[in-house]
């Protein structure tokens, strides 16, 4: 039968201040009376910092992928706002070049306007 569970703060040698986690069982003999308890003690010094150091590293991916997904919105925008000056620039040659009479466009110009 659990009895208690129990948070301790020590000091161990070789470890410095530690935390350490106690379960209490109340041991039964004949008779169901009680005769004794076990107490079992876990180390949880090393998890608590393991945990905390996870939830850390956690929140600051999560601030990279925000910033990341934001680079990408604006260079999207960026992007899409150079190439429609391109794509202007090359239907306006292209055009000029049909309104001047000149059967031949420069290959490049005739790539872009077929975009």
């Amino acid at each position: 039968m659990l009895h208690r569970n129990v948070l301790w703060f020590c000091i161990l040698p070789h470890r410095g201040l530690s935390l350490l986690s106690s379960v209490s069982y109340l041991l039964h003999g004949h008779y169901d009376w009680p005769t004794g308890h076990l107490i079992v003690l876990h180390y949880i010094t090393e998890r608590l910092v393991t945990e905390h150091e996870l939830l850390r590293l956690k929140e600051e991916a999560e601030q990279v992928n925000e910033t990341k997904s934001h680079f990408l919105a604006q260079m999207n925008q960026e992007l899409r706002i150079l190439l429609s000056a391109i794509m202007g620039y090359a239907e306006r040659r292209k055009l000029w070049f049909d309104c001047a009479g000149l059967q031949s466009a420069p290959q490049t110009c005739r790539r872009i306007a077929r975009l």
